[in-house]
């Protein structure tokens, strides 16, 4: 089956809009790198990376290394197991406490992901990477509650997987009208447990409506990801760049130590106009948060440190 990224949303109303009145799951969105586990009666045969959707990466011999997968399970038949490989943040950071501040790692996501492809599996072994199961493509030989996503997660986690936090969502309107304290239930959960999550996803929890939508060219349709925040990364300014437009107007673009956003890196970003800048109070060396609006633009939220000693033309 193809492995797509999901549409996505900063709307709690299109999740309720999505749902309909249909029964839902509400589970963490797990950022690290998304994994896919078959098993062929009660052995682990296979594990590949999404890579491009269609084709992954093989990283069997890394997998069974992984700290909390089972190499063999009590299951007769065939079973795939999607999920996420994982570095939680508290091991991230006993891991970047010996490596000089030039060599540490940036984040938890980077580091499983290019832990996962090492040739050695003993270098996946030291850190201590989890998988995190959050869905069940197919599972043979089940009968009872074969087409619910619920109870095919449920079945799993009986065989010794650790299963994503999850809520359920129904179309009674005490879910509709708590949605928001559902989604601050699963932020709790995660950082209790210290994992890393770039957002939530809701998915109908009968999977022949779900598969029956279909899918765009780009995602399919029996999920949403709710993303409640963008990725952004503290850099420092090194200076404006000003340009002249066509009309005359000078046009300032902030230049900052290059930082990694959505996998792209970036190292500029416009100002649009003065009076943005002013209002940034920016100065050379000042601390500034930076993301991408809409995943495309490089923007800067915030500036930490507001110097205000940028001289204006």
């Amino acid at each position: 089956h193809p492995m797509l990224s999901l549409g996505k949303t900063k709307s709690t109303q299109d999740l309720i809009e999505f749902a309909g009145e249909k029964d839902c799951i509400l589970s963490l969105k797990m950022d690290g790198l998304t994994v896919l586990l078959v098993y062929d009666n009660g052995t682990l045969t296979q594990a590949e990376t999404r890579g491009n959707g269609e084709v992954g990466e093989l990283i069997t011999h890394n997998a069974k290394v992984f700290e909390n997968i089972p190499t063999s399970i009590k299951y007769q038949g065939h079973l795939e197991v999607e999920g996420e490989a994982i570095i939680t943040y508290s091991d991230f950071d006993k891991i970047n406490e010996n490596i000089p501040d030039e060599n540490k790692y940036k984040n938890p996501r980077n580091l499983v992901s290019g832990s996962v492809r090492q040739l050695d599996s003993n270098i996946a072994a030291e850190r201590h990477i989890k998988f995190v199961c959050w869905k069940v493509p197919e599972i043979e030989n089940k009968i009872e509650n074969n087409n619910s996503f619920l109870h095919r997660l449920k079945d799993v986690e009986k065989l010794g997987f650790e299963i994503v936090p999850l809520l359920t969502y129904t179309n009674n309107s005490s879910d509709k009208d708590n949605m928001e304290d559902m989604i601050d239930n699963l932020k709790k959960q995660a950082s209790d447990k210290g994992y890393p999550i770039d957002g939530l996803v809701l998915t109908f929890n009968d999977i022949s409506y779900g598969n029956s939508l279909g899918m765009t060219g780009h995602h399919p349709k029996h999920s949403i990801a709710y993303k409640f925040y963008e990725d952004e990364e503290v850099t420092s300014l090194k200076y404006i760049d000003w340009t002249m437009g066509k009309t005359g107007c000078l046009t300032p673009t902030a230049v900052f130590n290059p930082v990694d956003i959505d996998g792209a890196t970036v190292g500029r970003a416009s100002l649009h106009n003065v009076s943005i800048l002013k209002e940034l109070r920016l100065g050379v060396d000042d601390e500034i948060t930076v993301y991408k609006a809409n995943a495309i633009i490089p923007q800067i939220r915030e500036n930490l440190t507001k110097s205000n000693s940028i001289e204006v033309p």
